[in-house]
């Protein structure tokens, strides 16, 4: 199951612009850390 979740995540962001993709880890990062702050 976890492989096939990575597998997935991966031929996501290969599709996905870096760009976007950036941004979008950058907005979950701070809202987990707000959530642990």
């Amino acid at each position: 199951m976890k492989h096939t979740q990575r597998a997935l995540r991966q031929s996501f962001i290969c599709s996905e612009e870096p760009g976007t993709l950036l941004r979008a880890f950058r907005k979950i990062e701070q809202k987990e850390y707000q959530k642990y702050k």
